[in-house]
């Protein structure tokens, strides 16, 4: 995320790996606010930016959730939310003070329904990012999240697609997670960044491996250099010294972001913490 930071744990020393294009270098050497399922929501994205993350991730958000809401200026709270005509509730708000910084997660395996919702939002975030790793039920039965790693070719499509269709200021990324082999996931990561993709975000964790076990990040040195694009860490970082020993960990292959994501509620208040100038 590009608001203040603690430099030492943003950037790597040795400089950083990554394709030469303007929106791609926004992705270099961040600290992130990763996407939570009922987590990642407007205040606590305000509180990341203020405490230190260069750019937030929204929690992913289904195509057909966002297609025909209803954009709603709300001034007394100087907000913008996107109601659901048929909820009546408000599916995604946002804010002038994060319009730069964030990143809309979109849950999708349909290229003309992305498209849809992704124009819906377009003019209100920074980017948009497909998400191609959540491996909850509601996600991976509609050949969404997770699924997507067994589908290149839909992949690729949903990301020319994006592309090609999305103003040329919006940044398109994704965020995927690891496959059963390190050479399968570096051939996914290359149909990602041939398709479009600006940075990608990798979970180090196979879909089928949950929280509780560790993130392989003895992987990442053997998955960065496949593409010429930003990669970004997730998986395992709670606060500022895991993230100090993330960089020692993988100091020679200069990784360019680390996303930090959890997903329990009581540990949200130490992200925060763990997100601060100091």
């Amino acid at each position: 995320m590009e608001e203040a930071r603690s430099s030492e744990a943003c950037t790597p020393q040795t400089g950083y790996h990554g394709g030469g294009s303007e929106r791609s270098s926004r992705f270099c050497g961040v600290e992130v606010l990763a996407p939570m399922v009922r987590g990642s929501t407007l205040p606590l994205r305000l509180e990341s930016l203020r405490y230190g993350a260069d750019l937030v991730w929204g929690e992913e958000i289904i195509d057909r959730k966002v297609i025909g809401a209803v954009r709603v200026e709300n001034s007394a709270f100087g907000v913008v939310e996107f109601v659901s005509r048929q909820e009546q509730a408000a599916v995604f708000s946002t804010c002038a003070e994060e319009r730069s910084k964030v990143i809309f997660q979109l849950g999708t395996a349909n290229p003309g329904l992305a498209v849809e919702a992704a124009h819906t939002v377009c003019r209100d975030v920074s980017g948009i990012d497909l998400n191609m790793g959540c491996p909850k039920s509601f996600s991976v039965k509609g050949g969404m999240g997770a699924a997507l790693l067994d589908q290149p070719a839909l992949a690729a499509e949903l990301l020319k697609t994006l592309r090609r269709e999305l103003p040329p200021q919006t940044t398109l990324t994704c965020k995927i997670r690891m496959l059963p082999s390190t050479q399968k996931t570096r051939d996914f990561m290359q149909v990602c960044e041939r398709s479009g993709a600006e940075a990608i975000t990798v979970h180090l964790r196979q879909r089928q491996e949950r929280p509780a076990e560790p993130a392989h990040w003895d992987e990442l040195p053997r998955l960065w250099d496949a593409v010429q694009i930003p990669v970004l860490a997730n998986g395992d970082f709670f606060n500022r010294r895991q993230i100090a020993e993330f960089w020692k960990h993988c100091a020679a292959t200069d990784p360019n972001g680390a996303a930090q994501a959890q997903d329990r509620y009581e540990n949200v208040v130490m992200r925060i913490v763990a997100l601060r100038r100091f």
